[in-house]
């Protein structure tokens, strides 16, 4: 087997044997795993099958239902598992997800876009992906180009949690959600989406007149159609806008719950807002217009 995870959580101080991050890195109740979620043992079979197929620079690191592989050092490995993987979906399940997942969820993280290229095409034939990663639904794989920053692997992950919660959500919501986490502030307790770049075409929308009406988002069937990039702005910035009222979590139960019919999005908004949807509308434009975007970095 290669997976070195011993060697490499001792480099770290942690004088840890097991195939697993120990308990000291772990966020709170990381490892208080439910009995529906895969074992350990199952992980790391799992995670020395993946080894075997790839070089010997990358290393594994098992936390159920996760297995993170990468070709990237030990010590970054153990931050990216902690702080862009196990922390985030810990918070997820405290505010959204209540239901965890039953199989292994891969965690590919390649350092350089050649390596990820490689890697996209030599495991699962795949040849036209994003530079940045993807989540590939029929592996349970995230597949991510870490060169590109850590933001894909949140937006990625959330993807891969709400699969197994609301296998029926809709695309804006999806989307929306995934995306908001994609800049964001990963604190104790909530992740807190940040402004980011798709702000900027989401102002000019407002600004000309030319952004759909928020009804037409919420129940058409179109989100990755011609204005694929500007529904993306949309939906993400609607859930910030439900983020900023303290709305968020309480729309997604609310509409988990109530999701059947075309018009249970709105249904769901106005619950939740206690207000008319033409109001909660007019709301949003006025909030995103006003919006300031973050310093470039």
């Amino acid at each position: 087997m290669r997976l070195r995870i011993a060697a490499f959580l001792c480099v770290l101080g942690l004088g840890a044997a097991a195939l697993a991050i120990s308990q000291p890195m772990l966020p709170e109740n990381a490892s208080s795993q439910p009995a529906s979620m895969p074992s350990q043992d199952r992980c790391r079979q799992q995670a020395d099958d993946l080894l075997k197929r790839l070089d010997s620079n990358f290393l594994g690191l098992v936390e159920p239902p996760f297995v993170v592989v990468g070709n990237c050092s030990a010590e970054q490995l153990a931050e990216y598992a902690v702080a862009d993987i196990l922390q985030p979906a810990q918070i997820m399940w405290r505010t959204y997800f209540q239901t965890r997942p039953e199989e292994v969820i891969l965690v590919l993280l390649f350092q350089d876009d050649a390596s990820y290229l490689r890697g996209a095409k030599n495991l699962f034939g795949d040849s036209d992906v994003s530079r940045f990663g993807y989540y590939r639904p029929e592996s349970r794989a995230l597949v991510i180009n870490t060169a590109t920053g850590a933001g894909t692997l949140v937006h990625e992950l959330t993807h891969a949690l709400m699969a197994c919660d609301f296998p029926d959500a809709p695309r804006w919501l999806q989307e929306g959600l995934a995306s908001l986490h994609e800049q964001c502030c990963i604190r104790e307790d909530r992740i807190i989406g940040l402004p980011n770049w798709r702000l900027k075409e989401l102002q000019r929308a407002i600004q000309e007149k030319k952004l759909r009406p928020l009804s037409d988002l919420l129940t058409r069937d179109d989100f990755y159609g011609p204005l694929r990039g500007l529904n993306y702005a949309q939906a993400r910035y609607l859930c910030m806008y439900m983020q900023e009222k303290g709305l968020l979590q309480k729309f997604y139960l609310e509409f988990r719950q109530n999701h059947e019919g075309e018009k249970a999005a709105v249904t769901a908004l106005e619950k939740v807002f206690d207000s008319k949807f033409d109001q909660i509308e007019a709301g949003f434009l006025t909030w995103a217009a006003s919006l300031k975007a973050q310093p470039e970095q």
